[in-house]
């Protein structure tokens, strides 16, 4: 048992460095997420912004900068590469530890998530429809006119480009999405569904 543990302590010191918490009142020690309490009043935050009604695109960029400053001052950059084009309905969020280990950034992201956009971020899918981005639906459209697929020129997501296009060519939609935003967004990652 005390072989285990000293391997265990043994390997930990061959991983990456962890960032160095300094020893001021409001230090993180290294690779630690967000207290309880902290989790706790970012939730009690959320609920507040939910009680007063719908859930707006200030409202929800507003709770992705708090959840970066919950990421930032654990050593974890976020990227964020704006809307998701496909819907609309969620930023695409992607994290950067810089070196810490991945369990430990999948558990303080998951907890500066939960403390400060997920319950945001369900509000504001449930109040919108989804809505593809303007060039996106246009690459779509084009593509799928190419595949032999008509369209109504009325549609506004994938679920209309999927009805437009009748369950015979839902492949065809939803490589059209894929390859568009491929071209359009490199950067983004997509899921395509209706």
């Amino acid at each position: 048992m005390i072989a285990a543990a000293l391997l265990a302590v043994a390997a930990a010191a061959c991983g990456p460095e962890g960032p160095a918490a300094d020893d001021g009142p409001d230090a993180v020690p290294a690779y630690e997420g967000p207290s309880g309490e902290e989790v706790d009043a970012g939730i009690a935050e959320q609920d507040t912004l939910l009680a007063r009604g719908a859930v707006g695109e200030d409202d929800y960029a507003a709770a992705v900068e708090r959840m970066e400053e919950c990421l930032n001052t654990r050593g974890i950059d976020l990227d964020n590469n704006g809307w998701d084009p496909v819907d609309q309905l969620r930023m695409d969020l992607w994290f950067d530890g810089k070196g810490i280990p991945d369990d430990a950034l999948a558990d303080i992201s998951d907890a500066c998530f939960t403390a400060h956009l997920e319950k945001v971020e369900d509000r504001y899918s449930e109040d919108h429809e989804p809505r593809m981005a303007d060039d996106l639906m246009a690459y779509t459209r084009a593509c799928m006119s190419d595949a032999g697929v008509t369209t109504t020129g009325d549609e506004t997501n994938v679920a209309d480009l999927a009805a437009s296009g009748g369950p015979d060519h839902e492949e065809t939609v939803t490589d059209c999405v894929v390859e568009g935003a491929g071209e359009l967004y490199p950067d983004s990652t997509v899921v395509v569904g209706w």
